[in-house]
């Protein structure tokens, strides 16, 4: 990734006695260079979202458009590119459009050093533009308990073809989740606590 732009704007409306709503729209434009083609292509994202807070309730809605188009050497399959993380690496489909549906209720408590419980459910699906592609779906039920400078997230993370969640893989082990998924792929559901400590 070379030459990025990346722009947002975004107005937030206040609503007495009640909240506020944001609105916004964001985008992102940037160049891809291949260095075995030493040519360059392109990559572009936009994005619409709403981020409201009403009382104990916040509710985050977002979709997202994103187009990846590199330069690559002749016979390469341009359905995916290949991304990284956690020291692997994964193809993940070329274009799509991600859908996110968050919404979270917090409740105040005086338990020792436990101030507040955040319960949350957050759902994303990520819509390939490849027909014979499979989508994939996150979805996660849980509980922040904050007890500053402790955080502690406890929750059930559901996925279907999703990175991390026994994704189905290639021939070499490769995780295809985010790529070509699979038609037969089953619902995974582990069970998660992640605990930090913030200074």
């Amino acid at each position: 990734e070379t030459n990025q732009i990346n722009a947002r704007l975004a107005y937030t409306w206040d609503h007495p006695q009640l909240g506020s709503t944001e609105l916004g729209l964001s985008g992102q434009w940037g160049q891809l260079y291949n260095d075995r083609t030493a040519s360059m292509g392109d990559h572009w994202a936009a994005a619409v979202h709403l981020n409201g807070f009403y009382g104990p309730w916040n509710v985050m809605l977002e979709c997202a458009r994103y187009d990846f188009s590199p330069k690559d050497p002749p016979g390469t399959d341009n359905r995916t590119v290949v991304m990284g993380g956690f020291d692997t690496a994964f193809p993940v489909a070329s274009d799509g459009t991600l859908l996110i549906a968050n919404v979270s209720y917090d409740v105040p408590v005086s338990w020792g050093p436990i101030n507040k419980l955040r319960f949350y459910n957050d759902y994303s699906i990520l819509i390939k533009d490849e027909y014979d592609f499979h989508n994939t779906q996150i979805n996660t039920l849980g509980c922040l308990i904050s007890a500053p400078p402790l955080y502690t997230y406890v929750d059930i993370i559901t996925g279907k073809n999703a990175p991390f969640l026994g994704v189905p893989t290639d021939i070499h082990g490769t995780p295809q989740g985010l790529g070509p998924g699979d038609p037969d792929a089953d619902w995974e559901t582990p069970f998660n606590i992640n605990i930090g400590y913030y200074f």
